[in-house]
């Protein structure tokens, strides 16, 4: 699947990305909603990324909006996918390196793994912080 994962995201397909939407009214068995914002469409990609916490803070949905190029789009649809079902502890167990290895992403392409990364790391301490 890895291999292949970037793969669709280098022809039109990359538009029916699977998570690509933001969260609305709350779903039934989610808590609280969680959103982050990480880049600037002036500087050319962003990725705006909420989930739905559960009552045991485990992530039970997750979606994206993103803007750039299909290495952003594809890596705001993997961590989005990748992060559904995981706890807090677990959202920080990636890293940028990994992601980028997982989607086959060239050098040049790495900022768009590093923003996703950012954007864990942002939900993360949203759900670290007390309340």
């Amino acid at each position: 699947m890895q291999t292949v994962y970037y793969q669709r995201f280098k022809t039109p397909r990359f538009a029916c990305a699977a998570h690509v939407h933001t969260l609305g009214a709350p779903h039934s068995d989610t808590a609280s909603f969680l959103h982050t914002y990480v880049g600037s469409v002036t500087e050319g990609a962003a990725i705006h990324l909420t989930i739905g916490i559960d009552e045991q803070q485990m992530v039970q949905h997750a979606c994206f909006k993103a803007y750039g190029c299909p290495a952003v789009i594809a890596s705001g649809d993997y961590i989005c996918e990748w992060m559904q079902g995981k706890s807090i502890a677990e959202l920080m167990t990636i890293n940028a390196a990994q992601l980028s290895a997982d989607l086959q992403l060239v050098p040049a392409k790495f900022h768009a793994a590093v923003m996703a990364v950012q954007a864990l790391q942002q939900l993360a301490d949203q759900l670290a912080e007390p309340h």
